[in-house]
């Protein structure tokens, strides 16, 4: 069917696995398949959804174009369904940088009509690297595109992380690179970005950033995260739903407070902040917290702290020496900036003990922009904490936070906290294990769930990922028979095999509180080491010996591990015999004696006038 043919695949969008089905099968059929593009290539496959920047690429490739078809898989995908070669005029390739010849062919145009027509050749290419200052700073922006356009919207956040590593290490270079070797040995610059940098160099453009600006999702992802209160999974379902533009979204979108509020100044918040604005506006802050009370302090964070010329937003800090007066001073800020109208809408809800506010402000003077507002309060002691996190950047508080962790603190913006107890996670990572929770036995088989207190460390250290219950020493005195043990936290966040033990050990589905009975054996012991932090678990004890089958339905097991036994005890006193005729008069002879007894009728030796300890009454 295939005779005389040579394929090639452009493995762009196509998984390996698939490419090896089209070979084998364009081999049956009589064809050739190559590895790599060359000249020998009469029929060049290309991906249904591939873009112009690599149609355009290979377009420089193909050194004799005038007999190379250029057609979608699709065609090769038919031609096998239908086991006859097809007309592949319907599946040709229509891009800019290539025309056709004849009916059926369609091919790349010389390489100089390319280098002419194509949108995308900013610059003459290259064949060497020699940056200069105003490259750096151009491929730093390009690398930025890249971000905006595209991990960003899609919520890919270690490539964003990735690519604000790479982007920080060139702007800090003040030196010109002149080979790929020295651009690799920059710290935060891996190599797959590394290529992306040498392309631009090299081309004028990041080919990532091309397919980002033509890919139509991706632009309506970043359209709807541009909404202040929009995040990525909420643009996912919006695009899913079939929403297109910011119109779809105020007239279709159901949206929240703060979404509206977002929509409805969108321009101005995505517009900078000056430095001179920021300074404003914190003057306004500042001058009714000093009317309140003049002795908090009062500190202007984020980019504005870090010296910045523009800022995104406001960030105010606020605290008090005292460590009281501060929990009152927010409510009574927001009340009187708000009656002044400089505060014209609120992102969060003023309750009780809420120390942040998130709101929209607007300088008095005419044609002032509205601008985003963030006024956080916290005690004294928090401040030096609160004040490093708050100031930034994003990358150097990851930096500061890791370099915490390694020397066994955790930082936050209450407090850096040292000898934080740590876990190794099956990745290797020490990962901060928060306190447990557990169920509390109460009277009358009642549970109610509190905290565990953390008054000392473990006795169990569990140190390394894959331990089991025998790498550490018995601490028990006696080994017990049987456990007792309950989920005190539900595994719906946990992996899917911790699932599935979960359901094994306490059913489907596994129900809080439910106490489960388990041999100590060392399956089940292997078991539930698996789910530990899932479950509180007790020796079972027997304080009044173990219970035997008939001891069963009396049997009542506890929370803490005790087995109680209510067993029926036999009275064993000897029975004293009487005589017949007292068993057979006994009731008539006391209903006489009640009716007679003033009369001195002896009728036994009992008697109304008998001793008192020895009468029947």
């Amino acid at each position: 069917m295939f005779s005389g043919e040579t394929f090639y695949l452009v493995p762009e969008n196509v998984i390996r696995s698939r490419i090896k089905i089209f070979k084998q099968q364009v081999e049956q059929n009589d064809g050739v398949w190559n590895e790599s593009l060359d000249s020998s290539v009469t029929i060049l496959l290309l991906d249904d959804e591939v873009d112009k920047v690599l149609s355009d690429d290979l377009c420089r490739k193909i050194n004799n174009p005038s007999h190379t078809k250029i057609v979608r898989l699709s065609w090769l995908v038919d031609c096998l369904k239908r086991n006859v070669k097809l007309d592949s005029t319907p599946y040709a390739v229509q891009f800019p940088g290539f025309r056709k010849h004849g009916h059926e062919d369609s091919v790349c145009s010389s390489k100089e009509s390319v280098e002419e027509d194509s949108p995308l050749q900013k610059q003459p290419r290259r064949e060497h690297i020699d940056s200069s200052e105003s490259e750096t700073s151009s491929v730093s922006s390009e690398l930025e595109e890249v971000l905006a356009s595209g991990y960003r919207s899609i919520n890919d956040r270690w490539r964003t992380y990735a690519y604000e590593n790479a982007i920080r290490a060139l702007e800090k270079c003040d030196y010109p690179i002149r080979s790929s070797e020295q651009l690799r040995s920059i710290r935060g610059i891996g190599k797959r970005i590394a290529e992306k940098i040498e392309d631009y160099w090299k081309s004028g453009s990041v080919e990532k950033a091309e397919k980002f600006k033509t890919n139509e999702r991706l632009q309506v992802l970043e359209l709807f995260n541009s909404i202040w209160g929009v995040g990525p999974v909420k643009s996912e379902q919006w695009y899913a739903q079939g929403f297109r533009t910011l119109e779809d979204i105020r007239q279709k979108a159901k949206l929240t407070h703060q979404q509206k509020v977002g929509l409805k100044y969108r321009d101005e918040f995505l517009k900078d902040i000056p430095r001179k604005e920021v300074a404003q506006i914190a003057q306004i802050v500042q001058d009714e917290v000093k009317s309140i009370d003049e002795r908090c302090i009062f500190e202007v964070c984020g980019s504005y702290r870090r010296e910045e010329p523009f800022s995104g937003d406001v960030d105010i800090l606020i605290t008090h020496p005292d460590g009281i007066s501060h929990r009152k001073l927010l409510p009574l800020l927001v009340q009187r900036l708000s009656d002044k109208g400089y505060f014209t809408d609120h992102l969060t809800e003023q309750k009780r003990d809420v120390h942040k506010y998130m709101g929209v402000c607007c300088l008095p003077e005419e044609g002032s922009l509205h601008r985003r507002i963030d006024i956080v309060v916290v005690p004294f002691d928090e401040f030096p904490t609160s004040l490093l996190c708050n100031t930034g950047s994003a990358q150097f508080v990851r930096s500061i936070n890791a370099r915490a962790k390694s020397m066994g603190m955790r930082l936050s913006m209450h407090s850096l906290r040292e000898g934080v107890k740590r876990e190794v996670s099956s990745s290797g990572n020490k990962m901060a294990k928060p306190p447990r929770a557990c169920f509390v036995y109460k009277p009358l088989h009642k549970y109610v769930y509190l905290p565990r207190p953390n008054v000392r460390p473990s006795d169990f250290d569990y140190e390394a990922a894959g331990s089991s219950p025998d790498d550490f020493e018995e601490k028990l005195e006696k080994a017990p028979k049987l456990w007792v043990a309950w989920l005190y936290r539900k595994p719906s966040q946990e992996t899917r095999n911790v699932r599935q033990i979960t359901k094994e050990l306490f059913g489907s589905p596994p129900r809080l509180l439910d106490m489960k009975v388990f041999k100590n054996t060392p399956y089940w012991n292997g078991q539930l080491w698996k789910i530990k932090h899932l479950i509180e678990i007790n020796p079972i004890s027997f304080p009044h010996g173990e219970p035997t089958e008939a001891d069963i339905p009396y049997v009542r097991l506890l929370p803490s591990g005790e087995c109680l036994v209510s067993k029926r005890v036999e009275n064993q006193s000897p029975i004293v015999e009487t005589d017949d005729l007292g068993k057979s008069l006994e009731k008539l002879i006391n209903r006489r004696l009640k009716t007679k007894w003033n009369q001195f009728d002896e009728i036994l030796e009992d008697s109304p006038w008998s001793p008192p300890a020895r009468s029947r009454f």
